[in-house]
């Protein structure tokens, strides 16, 4: 691994660790920033793996499809610990702007795919703009360098589905994608929220 890599991934795992295990004043409600990460790196699920990003974006495509299987296939052997499992792409190669750019491009590619297979993909670089569930201040995804997050979706993953930020066409699109994933296995609670939503997106598609 070249020292530029190396660098980045420490880098990585440093953020990571501090910024998701603690509290945010931001953050709009009460305990750390994603328990979720907290968990998956106390298992010792979480790993950081590089790429050169030089080779382009078809290149990563692949490669954060070859996560997402070895999230797969790495599911088979912890049994219900699978949900922690994280696999976290750490591009370098090309100036942060151009890495930017690059995850944007490969979230935009993969991600309808990964919800359709149970995966979430999460793009994570400087001064990103969307904003978290519980408070319009806070930045999950805004971290020191341009990341990109496989993992399996969970049900309560629902709410990143129905941000109103999100084109209700395209929230319309993933809530379908979601309900295929677990719409047979929800209880009344996530039934429930899942018709809201579905029903709130049809309505402000219909809206001119």
């Amino acid at each position: 691994m070249s020292s530029e890599a190396s660098e980045r991934i420490e880098r990585a795992k440093r953020w990571i660790a501090e910024f998701t295990t603690n509290p945010h004043p931001d953050l709009g409600r009460d305990g750390v920033v994603c328990p979720y990460t907290t968990r998956a790196l106390r298992r010792e699920h979480l790993t950081c793996h590089p790429f050169d990003a030089r080779s382009g974006d078809g290149a990563m495509v692949a490669f954060v499809r070859r996560l997402r299987d070895d999230v797969a296939d790495t599911a088979a052997r912890v049994g219900a610990d699978r949900v922690y499992l994280v696999r976290v792409a750490v591009p370098y190669g090309l100036p942060d702007p151009l890495l930017r750019a690059m995850v944007g491009r490969v979230h935009a590619t993969v991600r309808a795919e990964f919800v359709s297979g149970g995966f979430m993909a999460g793009d994570f670089w400087p001064a990103h703009e969307a904003v978290g569930l519980h408070s319009r201040q806070f930045r999950p995804f805004d971290s020191p360098l341009p990341l990109f997050g496989v993992r399996h979706m969970v049900v309560a993953d629902l709410a990143f589905f129905c941000m109103p930020d999100i084109p209700p066409g395209v929230r319309l699109d993933y809530l379908a994608r979601y309900r295929q994933v677990f719409g047979a296995g929800l209880n009344a609670h996530w039934a429930q929220r899942l018709s809201a939503a579905e029903e709130s997106a049809r309505r402000a598609v219909s809206v001119p």
